[in-house]
C-alpha cells in the first residue's frame, strides 16, 4: 500500500531541479476507487482498507517519508535518536504553511501527539510517545515510553501532522465534518465531500512545500471493480484501482485438486502446518470460529473436526468456495460449517463476533497488512485468538538454498503437467513470498499484530522455517465465550 501512496504523491509532485522550469500542469484527473472512504480527516475517515489513508496522504504530512530507497525527510529535513533510542529530535522545515496560510511549527507536532492521546488515530498505535518538548519553532523531541525499533517508519512516517489552530478545543473530532476543519499542509486541499455518492474532489495547494502540484485536480468517483474496465473505457475515469481481480483470477484457475496438489507440492508439510495452526485455537465447542481466506474449506473442516463448535469461512474467490463446499458436503459437516464470499479487508461482521479467527496465506494478497489485521481483530472477542499460517523463507542459508532452488525451479516444472493455472500460481509463489518478508520483516510483522490490538504475541517456525505460524491474544479484558480452560491438554 505505501507503493500505491507513494505514486499518488510523488508522481503528482514536480521536481524541477534548480534554474528548470517546472512540466506542464495537467488541469485534473478522475479516478475510480471500489469505496467510499468517509470524511478526509484523522477522526472521520475509514480505516477499512486502503482509501481513507491513501487520500488522507494528499491532504496530511507526516514527519518523514519513504521512497524506493528508505526513509527520506518529509516535515522534518534531520532527526537523531538518542544513545538509548528513547528519544527522537527532529528539526522541521522553515518554509511549510498549513492550507490556511498559517506556517507550521514545533507547536503543531507537540500539539498532534497530544491530542491523538485523547483521541486516537485509528491506523496506528500512539501511545509509545510519552511526551514531547518544543525547543523552538523548528525543533521538537519525542520521548518514547520504551524503545520501539520501528519507531521513525511506523509512527513519524504515518501519524499525520495536524494544525493545533484549528483543532484545539474540539472534544469530538469524528464529529467535525467541516471543509474549515480538513486543513492540512499536505499537496492537497478537501474542496468538495459527497457522502451521499462518495465523491470527492481534491485541489492542487499552489503553496506546497514540495512545489506546485502537477495535477491540479484530483477527483474520486466510486465505481464497482467489475465495472471500473468499463468505466475507463468509455471515458467516464481516467484510471481505476483494483486489487482483487488478479487473486481471482489467480485462485480460479487452482480451485479443483487444491488441497491435494498443494500436499503432494510441498511434500505433505502443508497439511502438517494447517493442524499446528488448528491446535493454537484451544476453543470449546459452543464456540463460534471464523476463518478467513477459507479456500476450499480445509482449515474450516478441521476445526469443526477437532473441536465440534461452529465455524464461518470466508473468501473472495468463489471457485475456490465451490470447492470448499463439495468438501464441508462430503464430510458431513454442512450443520456446523457455513462458507461466505467477502473479503478480509471489509468483513461483514459486526466488533467481537467470534471467539476466535483462523487465516491462511492471506497477508501478501492485500494492499496493507496492517490494516487487514486491524480490520480481522476487530471481529474477535477480547480474550479470543487469533492465529495465521504463512509461507516462510527458510532463515539456515543451506535450507534457504534448497527452498529457493525448489520453489523457483522444480515446482513450476512439476507443476505444469497438471495446468498451466498451477504453474503460473507456482511461479507467483516462488516470486511473492520473498517479496513479502522483504517488504514486512518478521519483527515488523509481530509489531503489527501487537498494534491490531493483540497481547502474548508467539511465533512458530515450521519445517526450516518455510512455514511460519503467528498466534496471539485479542487484548481486552472480558474473555471471550467458548474459549476452553487453556489448562486443558
Amino acid at each position: 500500500m505505501r507503493r500505491l501512496v507513494l505514486v499518488l504523491v510523488l508522481a503528482l509532485l514536480p521536481a524541477p531541479a534548480p534554474g528548470q522550469t517546472a512540466p506542464g500542469l495537467t488541469p485534473a484527473i478522475r479516478l475510480a476507487w471500489w469505496t467510499d472512504a468517509g470524511f478526509l480527516t484523522p477522526f472521520a475517515v475509514s480505516i477499512l482498507g486502503p482509501a481513507g489513508v491513501t487520500r488522507l496522504t494528499l491532504i496530511y504530512d507526516t514527519l518523514v517519508w519513504k521512497d524506493g530507497r528508505g526513509v527520506i525527510p518529509w516535515l522534518a529535513v534531520s532527526w537523531r535518536a538518542s544513545p538509548d533510542g528513547a528519544a527522537y529530535v527532529f528539526t522541521l522545515r522553515p518554509d511549510v504553511r498549513w492550507h490556511d496560510g498559517t506556517p507550521l511549527t514545533a507547536r503543531d507536532v507537540r500539539f498532534s501527539f497530544e491530542y491523538y492521546r485523547r483521541h486516537p488515530f485509528r491506523w496506528i498505535d500512539t501511545s509509545v510517545v510519552s511526551g514531547v518538548e518544543v525547543r523552538d519553532r523548528r525543533t521538537v523531541v519525542i520521548r518514547l515510553a520504551r524503545r520501539y525499533a520501528p519507531f521513525i517508519e511506523n509512527v513519524a512516517g504515518t501519524v499525520p501532522i495536524i494544525p493545533e489552530h484549528v483543532w484545539q478545543g474540539i472534544e469530538h473530532p469524528e464529529q467535525e465534518q467541516t471543509l474549515a476543519s480538513a486543513v492540512g499542509s499536505g499537496p492537497y486541499r478537501l474542496a468538495e465531500y459527497r457522502p451521499e455518492s462518495g465523491q470527492y474532489r481534491l485541489v492542487a495547494f499552489d503553496d506546497y512545500f514540495r512545489g506546485r502540484p502537477l495535477v491540479r485536480e484530483i477527483q474520486y468517483l466510486v465505481i464497482p471493480q467489475e465495472r471500473q474496465m468499463l468505466a475507463v473505457q468509455s471515458g467516464q475515469v481516467d484510471a481505476g484501482v483494483t486489487t482483487t481481480r488478479d487473486a481471482l483470477a489467480l485462485f480460479a484457475g487452482i480451485a479443483s485438486g487444491y488441497e491435494r496438489r498443494g500436499s503432494r507440492l510441498s511434500f505433505g508439510q502443508d497439511p502438517r502446518w494447517r493442524s499446528y495452526l488448528v491446535g493454537r485455537l484451544r476453543v470449546a465447542p459452543d464456540a463460534r470460529v471464523l476463518d478467513v481466506a477459507t479456500g476450499t474449506a480445509a482449515v474450516a473442516v478441521e476445526i469443526a473436526r477437532r473441536y465440534g463448535c461452529q465455524v464461518t469461512g470466508i473468501d473472495q474467490s468463489e471457485a475456490m468456495l465451490s470447492e470448499g463446499r463439495r468438501s464441508v458436503l462430503r464430510e458431513g459437516l454442512t450443520d456446523r460449517i457455513e462458507l461466505r464470499q467477502g473479503e478480509a479487508e471489509r468483513l461483514p461482521f459486526p466488533d467481537a463476533s467470534f471467539d476466535a479467527l483462523t487465516f491462511t496465506y492471506l497477508l501478501r494478497y492485500v494492499d496493507d497488512p496492517a490494516a487487514t489485521l486491524r480490520e480481522l481483530a476487530r471481529v474477535v472477542h477480547p480474550g479470543g485468538v487469533l492465529a495465521s499460517l504463512e509461507f516462510g523463507v527458510p532463515a539456515w542459508r543451506p535450507a534457504r538454498a534448497v527452498w529457493r532452488v525448489y520453489t523457483r525451479t522444480v515446482v513450476p516444472l512439476v507443476a505444469l503437467p497438471m495446468s498451466f493455472s498451477w504453474a503460473r500460481a507456482m511461479r507467483f509463489l516462488s516470486r511473492s513470498v520473498p517479496d513479502f518478508w522483504e517488504a514486512y520483516p518478521l519483527a515488523d510483522l509481530l509489531a503489527m499484530y501487537r498494534e491490531a490490538g493483540l497481547t502474548d504475541v508467539r511465533v512458530r517456525r515450521l519445517t526450516f522455517g518455510a512455514g511460519v505460524v503467528i498466534w496471539g491474544i485479542r487484548d481486552g479484558d472480558r474473555p471471550a465465550t467458548g474459549v476452553a480452560d487453556p489448562s486443558t491438554p
